[in-house]
């Protein structure tokens, strides 16, 4: 490992602990004011009068006793999900990859590009992916591609633009294997296609602090409850990037679905522009009317002040899909909207339909050099036709906040956001190699 990178994590460890120490002592207000006691042990008898003296002043206090008004930073600490409660770390996962493990190999070849990513959390998530490609600096490029996830409390509040405020949770085990082939028909602009198997295994979800799905009640029904949907997926995609990130950090993210469906905006690009279209034909394998089709489309442009000092980030995404006859989206493939990639102040999951539109505004500032902050505004919503799209102001869901991003280098090896939104305040916090 380079030395920067391991000057970028010291420095990041330190920041962090500090930052946690402050939250804990800050946001450690006990619930309701205790006035000072005295033991009622009894004292010796020549302290008689005095003890009578204290009692007295002790039961007036306690009747005259009222509620603390907690300060604002002890409220938020309170609030966030990601702190020291009941003596264990609860870490708001499957947002956080808390332990990554990147293993590149093939370093000694020009040609080759791979590595191998491990996952894992303290709510028993874990996964694993890998890509190993060739590239010999011609017009051409192709990778091969698996994943595999085990999530077993997937957040879920109904589908649709107004979901219920119950919250239920079911599992996924999610695998897909692939390839990737692709063409640079001019400077920075990729044309290219994949082909994938996608495989789901659908079940109850393990949170026992909500109910599984099959237990909560929701208005309408939830398609593709309980089934196990595998699809094979081609796709086509063109792409334009001139974004200055360092190549080998996208090679094998180049929209394969190696990667969640809606990645965040980058946090290395400092400048360029990023457009692309895509179309993914989910072709549903065995019994069920499954079939469906997504068309995704999405820019992003990265505009450099104070010799890139300072950056304004923007990202605008929208995604469509189609289904033929009396075919319907199993749930779990549905958009969704809401955590540190999309909609910042909500939950994961907290918004999920067939179809979605959002808007990502960064501003973002060197402090000092392995140190960025951050102001961010999100925007979106999801909709189940394109006569629901709604581009109204009161029609997006809104969260806004601060965030500081930990660099090593170009890198950003680490995020937090704090983001507001109508349902609170929320925490993200994100470590390891990030995009």
């Amino acid at each position: 490992m380079e030395r920067s990178s391991l000057a970028g994590r010291s420095s990041l460890a330190g920041v962090l602990g500090t930052l946690v120490s402050a939250m804990l002592l800050l946001g450690a207000a006990p619930h309701g004011a205790r006035a000072q006691t005295v033991p009622d042990d009894a004292p010796p008898p020549e302290d008689s009068t005095r003890q009578d003296r204290l009692r007295q002043q002790r039961q007036q206090k306690e009747k005259n006793l009222t509620p603390p008004d907690p300060g604002f930073f002890s409220e938020t600490v309170t609030r966030v999900r990601s702190f020291i409660e009941r003596n264990q770390v609860v870490i708001d996962l499957p947002d956080v990859g808390l332990y990554a493990l990147q293993l590149p190999f093939f370093r000694e070849r020009d040609d080759v590009d791979s590595y191998v990513e491990a996952l894992a959390s303290l709510k028993r998530y874990y996964g694993a992916q890998g890509v190993i490609g060739y590239d010999p600096g011609g017009p051409w490029t192709g990778y091969g591609f698996a994943r595999y996830w085990h999530m077993p409390e997937e957040n879920f509040y109904g589908v649709g633009p107004n979901p219920e405020e119950t919250e239920a949770n079911y599992l996924l085990d999610e695998f897909i294997g692939g390839g990737l082939v692709g063409y640079e028909l001019l400077p920075r602009v990729l044309v290219g296609g994949h082909a994938s198997y996608q495989l789901n295994r659908y079940g109850r979800g393990r949170d026992t602090d909500h109910p599984p799905i099959e237990q909560a009640f929701f208005e309408n029904n939830v398609p593709g409850l309980g089934a196990d949907v595998d699809y094979v997926v081609p796709g086509g995609f063109l792409e334009f990037d001139s974004r200055n990130i360092p190549y080998e950090l996208n090679y094998g993210r180049r929209l394969a679905p190696t990667e969640e469906r809606l990645r965040g905006i980058s946090l290395d690009a400092t400048s360029g522009f990023y457009a692309a279209v895509e179309a993914l034909p989910h072709l549903a394998v065995g019994d069920g009317n499954y079939d469906y089709a997504r068309f995704n489309f999405e820019s992003q442009q990265y505009l450099p002040f104070r010799k890139g000092y300072q950056v304004l980030a923007l990202r605008e995404f929208l995604t469509l899909t189609s289904t033929p006859g009396d075919n319907e989206m199993p749930f779990y493939e549905m958009e969704t909207l809401g955590g540190a990639s999309t909609l910042r102040g909500f939950n994961s999951f907290r918004f999920r339909d067939r179809n979605a539109i959002l808007f990502n505004v960064e501003y973002r500032w060197q402090i000092f050099r392995p140190l960025d902050m951050a102001l961010f505004v999100d925007a979106g919503h999801v909709f189940g036709s394109v006569e629901e799209l709604a581009l109204e102001a009161e029609g997006f869901e809104v969260g806004y906040g601060i965030g500081f991003r930990f660099k090593a280098g170009q890198r950003v090896i680490g995020r937090i956001d704090i983001a507001r939104s109508r349902e609170g305040l929320s925490t993200n916090l994100e470590l390891g190699g990030l995009l």
